[in-house]
């Protein structure tokens, strides 16, 4: 049988701002005074009323007032993101920096299918920051807009 302890609270974010940037500092979890109690079986939940009906009383007794840290990862144990800005449309994608792996991209460009493009060349491993591929991108997106002005 698993119980699990469901306990409300709220997350503390700290940002450290100067005249170079922006930096995220620290983080914490401040537990709240609501719990809720579940029993796990067979892959279902249960919600209970108390603890005292999940957990017999031998361990209710030996672990009643043990407590578990809500520990988060704090940023500098985080994986490192580096955002590279394309010269076109607002294109930004962050980078993993140990993979090399690019899963965000935000633009101005309104259109999912350029960017989820841009994105599979980048892990591929295409240089997106030559001037050349630059010129693709304004190109297609061009090509595009007069597309769908002429089906207007």
């Amino acid at each position: 049988m698993i119980v699990q302890k469901v306990t409300t609270g709220f997350v503390i974010q700290r940002l450290r701002i100067n005249e170079k940037g922006c930096e995220w500092v620290s983080q914490e979890f401040v537990a709240g005074d609501d719990v809720t109690w579940e029993r796990i079986k067979d892959n279902e939940v249960e919600v209970l009323s108390d603890y005292d009906d999940c957990i017999p009383t031998h361990v209710l007794e030996e672990y009643s007032n043990e407590y578990l840290e809500y520990h988060m990862k704090q940023p500098c144990e985080m994986t490192k993101v580096e955002v590279v800005s394309l010269p076109c449309y607002g294109i930004k994608l962050k980078f993993n920096t140990e993979t090399g792996v690019s899963t965000l991209i935000s633009s101005d460009l309104g259109n999912d299918a350029i960017e989820s493009m841009i994105l599979a060349h980048a892990a591929a491993g295409v240089d997106i920051q030559s001037p050349a591929y630059i010129e693709g991108i304004e190109t297609a997106a061009d090509a595009l807009d007069n597309y769908l002005d002429d089906i207007e």
